[in-house]
């Protein structure tokens, strides 16, 4: 599995600040969680999601293409570091 955390520059007050994956090996999102501006979260797995999170039917691109972007800033977190954030967006 891959971890991301990937903050989202941008004008929009509906759309998530920041967002962090759970990828299998193909790159496809297995788990997610959505931080908003007001500091909510939503998340989304094949079974369950909350709020208008959900999990993509495309592939996450790479690092390399997603930093190529000029409003997105990700980095490789911790399966540890998800699992919190994951926690924390269930239990909202």
């Amino acid at each position: 599995m891959i971890y991301l955390k990937v903050h989202w520059s941008h004008d929009s007050e509906i759309q998530p600040v920041a967002f962090y994956c759970e990828l299998a090996d193909d790159r496809m999102e297995v788990r997610k969680v959505e931080l908003f501006a007001d500091g909510s979260l939503g998340y989304a797995d094949e079974r369950r999601s909350s709020g208008r999170t959900v999990l993509s039917a495309l592939p996450m691109p790479t690092m390399d293409e997603l930093a190529a972007g000029p409003n997105y800033a990700p980095a490789e977190i911790t399966r540890d570091e998800f699992e919190d954030i994951w926690r924390l967006a269930r239990w909202e």
